[in-house]
């Protein structure tokens, strides 16, 4: 189909098949792709060293935000071992589908 031979109809219906109301849109999704994207270009600049501290800079980033936000929201500096992962579980949530089937006490 050339360019000229395009009518409104064709575009109404161009535009009904790729129409996506808002609330289905998966932004994650289009970050992980970015974001794989560029793990893979510094993988092939820099190499694999350079790829690893980089994600692991990156990487401590969020879990000493999430830190700072649980210490700040329960005003205190030490959680006992449960405590600590019911709290972290449940401020994660919306990411995470989570169930506890067994602990273990390994001595």
């Amino acid at each position: 189909m050339e360019i000229d031979e395009i009518n409104e109809d064709i575009l109404n219906d161009i535009n009904k098949n790729i129409q996506n109301d808002s609330s289905n849109v998966n932004s994650l999704k289009g970050f992980e792709i970015i974001c794989e994207s560029m793990v893979y270009k510094i993988l092939d600049i820099f190499g694999k060293n350079s790829l690893l501290s980089m994600l692991y800079q990156t990487g401590s980033g969020p879990g000493e935000i999430i830190a700072k936000r649980i210490k700040e929201k329960h005003n205190k500096e030490e959680f006992g071992i449960f405590e600590a992962l019911e709290i972290l579980i449940t401020e994660l949530k919306e990411f995470y589908s989570m169930q506890i089937r067994e602990v273990q006490l390994i001595q």
